[in-house]
């Protein structure tokens, strides 16, 4: 036998491959062949190595074409180019005979495989931050900063299309994406507060929403993992927690005898414990207004 090659191989385009992604390589023999079995081409990552399995379907072995195809899975990693042994296919058993009754040489020869790259490791969130503890008044804003286990891209996620609510009393507030791509930390970030929304009790942080058409994803294109998230505690987080209103009497001067009644207004019920005042300063001194509870409606 003189001048029996290998196949001719045709690689797929140099490009990162990811998840869900076809890697397809191509043996072209000079003429027909028949396959017996299922050959496959192993092929190496620095994850690990896959396997390119026969594709009968989209191989046309009455021109010599055999195409061998593997769909990149989760966590499939490769960023220096893959590898494919010099063995090339193998048989697994079974057989590829070409017209004249010969088993083919299945080896493979200078093959470049290193612009070939994959990527199947999808992100995902590993933190979720919460406001900070603290008090926040009428006019200021809630952040929540959601972290990934690498850098992510946002498409098409303002405007409310890519949201966490947040549950502040009797009332949910949106915080929306306001910034982060192109890193592994998203921030969220409600409107400025309004005197309707408020809360002694620590705020409530809920899933984070995703509109049809907004896209979270890695470099390579893989969209976003699981978004569920453990919540976090929002606890000591008071939202527009006022002081009281306060009613004042008449303006006038007041002789013996009278009474300097002040009222303190808050917006719900409220617990009294022991005998508060409010002290009043005179130009004689200072003087106490009492608790009047016979008064007071609390």
């Amino acid at each position: 036998v003189v001048n029996r090659f290998g196949p001719e191989i045709t690689l797929p385009a140099d490009k990162t491959y990811k998840l869900g992604e076809n890697i397809n390589i191509t043996a072209n023999y000079t003429g027909d062949v028949t396959v017996v079995g299922t050959p496959s081409i192993n092929i190496q990552l620095d994850s690990g190595n896959i396997t390119a399995a026969y594709n009968k379907a989209a191989s046309d072995i009455a021109n010599g074409t055999l195409v061998f195809s593997y769909q990149v899975a989760e966590d499939d990693l490769d960023a220096d180019g893959i590898a494919i042994p010099a063995a090339g296919i193998s048989l697994n058993g079974g057989a590829i005979i070409d017209q004249e009754g010969n088993a083919v040489i299945t080896s493979f020869q200078n093959v470049d495989t290193t612009g070939i790259e994959v990527d199947g490791d999808v992100p995902d969130i590993t933190n979720v931050n919460g406001p900070a503890v603290g008090v926040y008044i009428q006019g200021q804003t809630l952040a929540v900063t959601v972290t990934f286990d690498q850098d992510v891209f946002v498409a098409n996620g303002t405007g409310g299309d890519l949201s966490i609510p947040l549950t502040i009393g009797d009332n949910t507030v949106n915080a929306n994406y306001t910034s982060g791509t192109g890193t592994n930390t998203l921030t969220f970030t409600t409107d400025n507060l309004n005197s309707s929304v408020f809360t002694s009790t620590g705020i409530s942080i809920g899933q984070l929403s995703l509109a049809a058409n907004t896209s979270i994803t890695d470099e390579s294109g893989n969209a976003n993992g699981s978004l569920a998230f453990a919540m976090p505690s929002g606890a000591g987080v008071v939202v527009n927690r006022f002081g009281p209103e306060i009613t004042l009497p008449a303006d006038k001067t007041y002789t013996l005898g009278e009474n300097i009644n002040i009222s303190a207004d808050y917006t719900g019920a409220v617990t009294v414990v022991g005998t508060p005042s409010i002290e009043l300063q005179l130009e004689s001194g200072n003087i106490t207004a009492a608790y009047n509870k016979a008064a007071s409606d609390i």
